[in-house]
């Protein structure tokens, strides 16, 4: 005998197992550490690029946990958005970055993550560091994530300037709107059961 109410509390039961599972697919996440101390004193740029060859854009990044003396303000190129209220970048795929306005001489970071480890084409998540007239640090990026290259994800990093980690699993702290999703999922688990059980 089919039950409709079996199958709706069924149904709903996996979109909540599927919308809590959507962390659980996404790309990895890598900290980055930047040492702008030999650029000296007084005013500068740290340039994010994120360079992907697809015509049709199917990577993002996201910077996020910004440390350091970042000036507030910088310039976006192409599909760049910046919010300086939650401290979060998104860079879509594509030729496009953000020159953050920051103050040399000491330490900055963030973490990046991408939504995929394995994008069709190759894609490169660069750093680097720029002096007010365009020079750069080392000639150019100081630090790079490679994604797409059909083997594992490849990271570079000039250690004078810059270092590159994967980030720490487990470190963000649940939202309340998370643990509702579990908390109604077990919920109907528990539901589904003592149904089940008469």
């Amino acid at each position: 005998m089919f039950k409709m109410t079996s199958l709706l509390s069924r149904c709903v039961l996996a979109l909540a197992c599927l919308g809590g599972s959507a962390a659980a697919l996404a790309g990895p996440t890598y900290h980055v550490n930047v040492n702008s101390a030999s650029q000296g004193s007084g005013d500068g740029y740290l340039v994010l690029s994120f360079l992907n060859e697809d015509p049709m854009p199917s990577v993002t990044a996201t910077v996020t946990n910004w440390t350091g003396a970042f000036a507030g303000t910088g310039m976006a190129y192409n599909n760049a958005t910046v919010d300086f209220g939650s401290h979060t970048l998104t860079l879509v795929g594509g030729t496009n970055g953000y020159l953050f306005d920051v103050d040399f001489g000491g330490m900055f970071g963030f973490d990046v993550s991408f939504d995929t480890e394995n994008p069709a084409y190759e894609t490169n998540f660069g750093v680097a560091l720029s002096d007010l007239d365009g020079n750069y640090a080392s000639g150019g990026d100081i630090a790079n994530i490679v994604l797409g290259t059909g083997g594992p994800v490849q990271i570079s990093a000039n250690a004078s300037y810059a270092s590159v980690t994967p980030a720490a699993v487990g470190t963000d702290v649940p939202e309340p709107a998370d643990w509702a999703l579990v908390m109604s999922g077990l919920g109907l688990m528990g539901f589904a059961l003592r149904r089940r059980v008469r």
